[in-house]
């Protein structure tokens, strides 16, 4: 378990280069102004200046890339296809170009989680707190010296009374939710990550997970979950959560609905749930990419109080 305390965001950072250039001046021999020494100092000014005009010109784009603020009530869902399939620059410039608030991780090893708020930070300019749980601890998932593997939630706004819950029935591979309060678009908000046992054989035992997540998310009265669901939107084991949340996209409840956007495959199994009366119809997209097997999916909430 691990708290991770990152700057917040900033606006463009200032980039300059420092031309370097310096005339020269001859003590020829010949008369006027055009003596090969002279000319010789022209040619290698000139030369110099372009050197130092395509050196600003590369810098250009990072620039750009770092004028951009958060989207204040945007919240992000990304699975992260496990460790070692995807650089952690790639995925970390998707989440760049979606701005969120929030954003919550799964299939993630404890030590990405620095690289993603240092990736965000210098090359962005967008800069986060974090809290990372591992809930299982296989050498195959995240390697030998670092194996803890679960879920982070990143925010740009402080967090507090942060924790991490392993499923009393947590599957074959251990699975859990973290949580935290923090702030989106001005309103108090606790935030639910989870990642649900992913074998078809353990429907069960995610109905019994759902049964667990909803049951202490529902105690609050402003409360986003998220995560990798690993079950479709009709199917019976997510039924506890229609209960008392909405999820984002209107056409994902609990009745099939071929116009519910897929996140994996041609299914749906990434969800953004918004606790019901505390937040209205909000925006919400589905971000194909090819950093992961999984698509990305983000909703712009609005707080009704």
């Amino acid at each position: 378990m691990s708290i991770h305390k990152h700057w917040t965001a900033t606006a463009a950072l200032a980039l300059t280069a420092a031309l370097g250039l310096t005339a020269c001046g001859g003590t020829g021999t010949g008369t006027g102004t055009g003596s090969k020494d002279t000319e010789a100092a022209r040619a290698e000014l000139g030369t110099r200046a372009q050197k130092a005009q395509k050196a600003q010109q590369a810098q250009k784009p990072q620039q750009i890339q770092k004028a951009a603020g958060v989207v204040p009530n945007r919240v992000v869902t990304f699975n992260l296809h496990g460790p070692g399939k995807h650089r952690v620059k790639d995925q970390a410039a998707e989440i760049a170009k979606l701005r969120p608030a929030v954003f919550g991780t799964q299939e993630t090893c404890g030590d990405k989680v620095d690289d993603f708020l240092k990736e965000l930070k210098n090359r962005y300019g967008l800069e986060y707190y974090a809290y990372f749980k591992g809930f299982s601890h296989k050498v195959s998932q995240c390697g030998l010296f670092n194996n803890s593997y679960g879920q982070a939630l990143f925010s740009v706004k402080p967090v507090r009374d942060y924790t991490g819950v392993k499923y009393e029935d947590s599957g074959h591979e251990g699975r859990g939710y973290v949580a935290v309060t923090t702030e989106i678009g001005g309103k108090d908000v606790r935030v639910f990550n989870t990642h649900l046992a992913s074998k078809d054989d353990e429907r069960d035992e995610r109905a019994s997970q759902v049964r667990q997540l909803e049951g202490e998310a529902r105690k609050h009265n402003r409360a986003v979950v998220m995560g990798d669901f690993n079950a479709q939107q009709h199917w019976s084991e997510l039924r506890p959560m229609y209960q008392h949340f909405t999820e984002a996209d209107p056409y994902c409840g609990a009745t099939y609905d071929g116009r519910c956007k897929p996140t994996f495959g041609k299914g749906k199994f990434d969800y953004v749930f918004l606790r019901r009366g505390a937040y209205g119809p909000p925006g919400v997209g589905v971000h194909d990419t090819p950093h992961s097997d999984h698509r990305i999916v983000h909703a712009d909430i609005k707080a009704q109080f």
